[in-house]
C-alpha cells in the first residue's frame, strides 16, 4: 500500500470546516446505524426476494465496518466521546454478528482496516518495537483463529502434532502452491478465462435473473477441486486463484501490462477525488486502499469487479443521504 500510494498520503485537518464536518459525520453514522439495522432485519426475516438479497449485499457488514472504523481512527481527535462510543458500538455489533454467523473473518477484516488507517495517517513508517509487537500479536491471533477453525480436526497430543499444525498453517500462508495448481492444471481452462469472469460478473449484478447462470470463478474453482475428490465438503465454498495465476491465464505474456494499468487506475483514483469534500474523500480513499488489497487477494476478476460495483452503490447512497441531510 505504501509503495503504490506514497505521495501526499497524510490527511490534514488544518482547513476543516467544523460545521460541515459535524453534519457529515452525523449523517454517516446515522446511515451506518440504519444500514446495520436493515441488514439484521433482512438476515433474520429470511426473505427470498431478489431485491432484498441484493440490499443485504449492498448494506453488508464489511461496508458498515469500514466506514465506522475509518471514521473512528482517522477522525479520532475531532470526535467527541459520544461519537467515539457510537463508532465503537457499531464495530462491536458488526464483529459480534459475524461471530454469531459462525465466521471469524470480521476480526481480521477489522485488523486490515486499522492497518490501512495506520498507513494513511503516517507519512513515514519506521520498523520499531511497537510495529514488531503489533505484527507479532496479529500473527498470534491468526494462529489461534486458525486452530479454533480446525478444532474438530486437530488434536494436540505431542510435539509432532504441534509441528504438523504449524506446517499446515504455513501452507495456508504460502501462495506458490496455489499458483502452481491454478496456473498449470487444464481442469481450470474454461473457468479461468476472461469470458467466464465477465459472464459471472454480469450474473452477479443483474437483480432477479442470471443471463448465464454460472457461479463466481472462486466458487467454481472450489467445486471443481472437491468434485473430483468425491467428498461432501462442508467448509468454505470458495478458493483463491491468486492474482498471478488468473493474470497469466487471461493475459498470457502481456500480464505485466494488466498490472501496470490496474496500478495506474488505483493511483489515479486515489489522488483525484478532489471533487469531494475532505471528509468524504477520506472515506473513499480508505475504500480504495481496501479494494487494492482485494485485487491482490486474487479471488478472480469477476469477484473484484463485483466488489467495486457494490461498494460504488453503497458510497453513492451514503453520500447522497449526506448531501440531502446537509441541505435540509
Amino acid at each position: 500500500i505504501k509503495i503504490i500510494f506514497q505521495k501526499n498520503f497524510k490527511f490534514s485537518f488544518d482547513d476543516l470546516d467544523a460545521t460541515n464536518f459535524k453534519y457529515i459525520i452525523r449523517s454517516n453514522l446515522f446511515l451506518v446505524i440504519i444500514s446495520l439495522i436493515s441488514l439484521l432485519l433482512i438476515t433474520n426475516l429470511n426473505f427470498n426476494y431478489s431485491f432484498i438479497a441484493i440490499l443485504s449485499v449492498v448494506l453488508s457488514l464489511d461496508k458498515i465496518l469500514i466506514i465506522a472504523t475509518a471514521i473512528l481512527f482517522i477522525f479520532w481527535d475531532k470526535l467527541n466521546l459520544s461519537f467515539k462510543a457510537i463508532c465503537l458500538s457499531i464495530i462491536l455489533i458488526c464483529t459480534t454478528a459475524d461471530f454469531l454467523n459462525n465466521s471469524k473473518s470480521s476480526i481480521f477484516y477489522l485488523f486490515l482496516i486499522i492497518i490501512i488507517c495506520f498507513f494513511y495517517l503516517k507519512e513515514e513508517i519506521y520498523l520499531n518495537i511497537k510495529v514488531i509487537l503489533a505484527a507479532s500479536l496479529l500473527l498470534f491471533v491468526s494462529i489461534l483463529a486458525y486452530f479454533f477453525a480446525l478444532n474438530t480436526l486437530v488434536e494436540m497430543k505431542n510435539i509432532d502434532d504441534l509441528i504438523v499444525f504449524f506446517f499446515s498453517f504455513a501452507r495456508r500462508l504460502a501462495f506458490f502452491e496455489f499458483f502452481l495448481d491454478k496456473n498449470n492444471l487444464t481442469l481450470y481452462n474454461d473457468v479461468m478465462s476472461l469470458e467466464y469472469n465477465l459472464k459471472s460478473f454480469v450474473d452477479k449484478i443483474t437483480p432477479g435473473f442470471d443471463p448465464y447462470g454460472i457461479p463466481l470463478m472462486k466458487n467454481q474453482l472450489h467445486y471443481l477441486w472437491h468434485y473430483y475428490d468425491g467428498i461432501e465438503y462442508l467448509g468454505t465454498v470458495s478458493e483463491q486463484s491468486t492474482l498471478f495465476a488468473i493474470s497469466n491465464r487471461v493475459f498470457g505474456y502481456y500480464f505485466i501490462f494488466y498490472y501496470l494499468v490496474v496500478l495506474y487506475l488505483f493511483k489515479y483514483l486515489f489522488y483525484n477525488l478532489n471533487f469531494l469534500s475532505k471528509e468524504l474523500k477520506v472515506i473513499c480513499q480508505i475504500t480504495v486502499c481496501y479494494l487494492f488489497v482485494t485485487w491482490l487477494d486474487g479471488f478472480g476478476i469477476d469477484y473484484f469487479l463485483m466488489i467495486i460495483f457494490y461498494y460504488a452503490i453503497f458510497l453513492f447512497i451514503l453520500f447522497s443521504l449526506t448531501y440531502i441531510q446537509k441541505k435540509i
